[in-house]
């Protein structure tokens, strides 16, 4: 028989993911109900136009651990602390660890 914390957080979890899968496909749903209403719009502007030929853009979130600029200041003021030279694996290593950004894959 099964560990009761075990089956209690695996519980928790499934509980969670449910409830995260219903809400995506809702925002699915709507998603693609406002792609038909801009096809609308754009047939009546443009009748030749196919809106399946437009190319779908992703919008990327800027990072947020670095405002504009500070990761450069960031690695030259990790290297002045430096005691003796180091590697890009160094370097990131040691951004990551001031950061608490986990492991470094490089």
């Amino acid at each position: 028989m099964a560990e009761p914390h075990v089956i209690s957080a695996l519980r928790d979890k499934r509980a969670e993911l449910d409830g995260e899968l219903r809400q995506t496909e809702k925002r699915i749903i709507q998603l693609r109900a406002d792609l038909e209403n801009i096809d609308g719009a754009l047939r009546v502007f443009d009748p030749s136009l196919a809106p399946r030929t437009i190319r779908p853009k992703l919008k990327r979130r800027p990072p947020t651990h670095f405002p504009r600029g500070q990761f450069s200041r960031t690695v030259l003021d990790t290297l002045r602390r430096a005691e003796a030279p180091m590697t890009a694996r160094d370097i990131a290593t040691q951004i990551a660890s001031d950061y608490r950004l986990g492991r470094v894959l490089i």
